[in-house]
């Protein structure tokens, strides 16, 4: 399929085409396939042939066959991030692969694209999405997020650049995407925020070393084999932070089973089932987690939920709504399970 088409199905979808504009500087599916196809012929040499995938979120991702028989991966980043920072995370890339993690191999960048600049990967196209809230991929899942931690000990420079997972002070990270005005959306979110800052108050007095963590471990980002035993490969390694270990664990437990990238409705995991997957990942360590860890661990779950919770309510505000939002609907039921 031509690039200009799959770019328009998107926004047709979602014609405010707030990311796009960030990124690209265009809100046009002619102009948006122009700059992608003529920075592939300036930088690796070769026009492109067809597209197999345009996806859109932080920022533009461009699945492309050159005309030279090539298959890559276009990553297109917005103007906040840094050549020096996408750089570093070509090189954290590139130590993953050195250890043995399925990670696609980089081929350039960064180079100016838009009013940012992209970068050009090999393609890995293995296994199939996991479903993270059933066995075996649930542990084979968590042991794998342990491992890039592992494999990142002594390698903590490389993600020097790399912003705060949670700037000081706040309560919520800096919304993922433009399309979440926090801010403008407050009125009638004070319950989310009400628990997020209970939540804070635990993990804010936990101390401990920083490691580096995978902070969007879901199955959109991940791959398994067909048996569910191993994995096959890992993506995002944009999401890459410096953070507490127990705390990005805990992060990670409160959104790992949430898939939008299927034509199934995501599914938001239980109080249970997230401390379930904290557990597989306990398992495949040294030692266990103390009380104190498990206790940061469950409040971080809640913080995960009420970061997600907000994205949907600012949303809702504008109009956005959509069934398939359901984290709202579990942080009710389920933060006090998981509070002290």
């Amino acid at each position: 399929m031509a690039l200009v088409d799959l770019v328009g199905e998107q926004l047709r979808t979602f014609p405010a085409a707030m990311v796009e504009r960030v990124v690209i500087g265009s809100a046009t599916a002619q102009e948006i396939a122009a700059e992608i196809e003529g920075w592939c012929a300036e930088h690796l040499g070769a026009p492109v042939a067809d597209a197999w995938l345009w996806r859109v979120s932080v920022g533009c991702v461009a699945g492309l066959s050159l005309e030279d028989g090539r298959r890559v991966v276009v990553k297109a980043y917005a103007p906040d991030r840094s050549p020096e920072r996408i750089a570093a995370v070509l090189d954290a890339q590139r130590h993953a692969r050195s250890h043995g993690l399925p990670a696609a191999e980089p081929i350039i960048g960064p180079r100016p694209l838009g009013r940012g600049h992209a970068t050009a990967e090999t393609v890995l196209d293995a296994g199939r999405n996991p479903v993270l809230h059933v066995e075996p991929d649930r542990s084979t899942a968590a042991v794998a997020w342990g491992m890039v931690t592992q494999a990142f000990r002594g390698a903590e420079h490389l993600l020097s650049l790399a912003p705060p997972t949670t700037p000081g002070g706040a309560l919520y990270p800096t919304p993922h995407s433009p399309v979440f005005d926090f801010e403008s959306t407050a009125a009638g979110a004070e319950w989310i925020d009400s628990l997020a800052a209970q939540a804070r108050t635990v993990t804010d007095a936990f101390d401990a070393p920083a490691a580096v963590v995978h902070t969007d471990w879901r199955g959109d980002n991940i791959r398994v084999t067909d048996d569910g035993t191993s994995m096959e490969a890992i993506y995002d390694w944009e999401s890459l932070r410096l953070d507490r270990e127990v705390i990005a664990l805990g992060h990670i437990a409160a959104h790992h089973s949430v898939d939008w990238s299927g034509p199934a409705e995501p599914y938001f995991a239980s109080a249970e089932e997230c401390l379930v997957f904290a557990r597989a990942v306990e398992r495949a360590r040294p030692e266990p987690f103390t009380t104190v860890e498990w206790r940061a661990l469950r409040a971080a779950v809640v913080s995960g939920w009420c970061y997600t919770a907000r994205c949907e309510h600012a949303l809702a505000s504008v109009g956005a709504d959509d069934r398939r939002f359901r984290m709202r609907e579990r942080l009710r039921t389920d933060a006090g399970l998981l509070l002290d």
